[in-house]
This record gives C-alpha cells, sequence and structure tokens, in this order.
C-alpha cells in the first residue's frame, strides 16, 4: 500500500495541462496550468501546475499525506515529464525520492484531464491511482 502511494504520489507531480500549442514551437503541448483534482477510492490526488515549470501534487489518503514539489517539461504528444525536487510525508513510512522522474500523457477537454499512460513506476495499484480524470479547480474571487 505504501508503495503505491508512493508511486502515485510522484507521479501525480508530473501533471498536465491545457490549451493550443504555442505558435513558436508546434510539437510541443501546452503546458497544463491549473489545479487538478481527483478521487479514487479513498485517495485525492491534487496536481498545482505552474507557468514557472514547477508542479506540486499532493496525495491524501485519511491521516496519510505524501507532498511532491517538482520540475516538469511537456513534450510533443502530450507528454508530461517531472523530477521531483522535494518531498514531505505525514504518516507515511517511504514515498517517491528526490531525483526520481515520471512521465504520462494527457489530454485536456472542457475543464477535464485525463491522465494515461504513466511510466516510473511498475506499480499496478499507482497507476489505477494517478491515471483517469482529473477535474480543473475553479478558484472563488473573494
Amino acid at each position: 500500500m505504501a508503495r503505491w502511494t508512493t508511486a502515485a504520489l510522484a507521479l501525480a507531480v508530473v501533471w498536465v495541462g491545457t490549451s493550443a500549442p504555442a505558435a513558436q514551437d508546434k510539437d510541443k503541448a501546452a503546458r497544463p496550468v491549473g489545479v487538478w483534482t481527483r478521487s479514487a477510492d479513498d485517495h485525492k490526488i491534487t496536481f498545482d501546475i505552474r507557468k514557472d515549470d514547477k508542479l506540486f501534487v499532493t496525495l491524501n489518503q485519511g491521516e496519510r499525506v505524501v507532498k511532491v514539489e517538482a520540475t516538469y517539461k511537456v513534450g510533443k504528444d502530450n507528454q508530461l515529464t517531472m523530477k521531483v525536487t522535494k518531498v514531505e510525508l505525514k504518516g507515511v513510512d517511504n514515498g517517491p525520492s528526490e531525483g526520481q522522474e515520471f512521465s504520462f500523457r494527457f489530454k485536456v477537454v472542457d475543464g477535464t484531464m485525463t491522465v494515461s499512460d504513466l511510466k516510473g513506476t511498475d506499480s499496478e495499484e499507482a497507476k489505477n491511482v494517478v491515471q483517469g480524470e482529473y477535474k480543473r479547480v475553479v478558484k472563488k474571487e473573494k
């Protein structure tokens, strides 16, 4: 169980984007900047993807929390590749390691990001938790 949590969190950091490819590089997909969330079984995964090539992933399972910071790149064919730079664990004995890399493919349509083809882990449990549909979080104005 801890093994999949580690892999799932590390992968989550790799998360995705939306919009059309930049005019200067048609081979690169647009970055999926924004906050994306998904619930799978008793897990909640949140990806916070920033414009500055940084990504934050949080995996909650009750009292167990894994937080990952990473840098990321988006290549052609909507593939996001991330490299873990920092890991915080609460109630979990192991997780992704600094320097660990993950990648996945994504597709964004109408506020939903679909993540597939997760690489960087051989855990089927991690793949089942991370792969799937994420909803964009819309921040409410104060």
